[in-house]
């Protein structure tokens, strides 16, 4: 778990790095329009600087997905291929009844 939280720290850190050097490169290009930045390309770096500076009502960026969500989404696909497997051994022991009528039958 402490290994976990380190990479999930140090992701946190190196991306509000990021929002930092972007928040930096915005502001030099408003105040210095050589820069070199196409009009696209300053706005393009303002949306993600604005998606990127969003957070929570806990502090953590809404961008951020936790780990935890994979784990969960891990559980929900072995329910649905447990329930699969499930569904398959209903419709053999269907269609064995159905044999099973259908030779009485005759």
């Amino acid at each position: 778990m402490g290994l976990d939280a380190a990479i999930i720290g140090a992701v946190v850190a190196m991306s509000m790095g990021l929002v930092e050097i972007i928040k930096k490169l915005i502001e030099k290009r408003s105040a210095n329009h050589t820069t070199g930045l196409t009009q696209a390309e300053h706005d393009w770096l303002r949306n993600l600087h604005q998606m990127h500076n969003q957070f929570d009502e806990d502090g953590a960026p809404k961008w951020y997905v936790p780990r935890s969500w994979a784990r969960v989404q891990e559980e929900m696909l072995e329910g649905l291929s447990e329930m699969s497997q499930n569904q398959k051994e209903i419709v053999r022991i269907l269609k064995d009844l159905d044999n099973h009528v259908k030779d009485s039958g005759e």
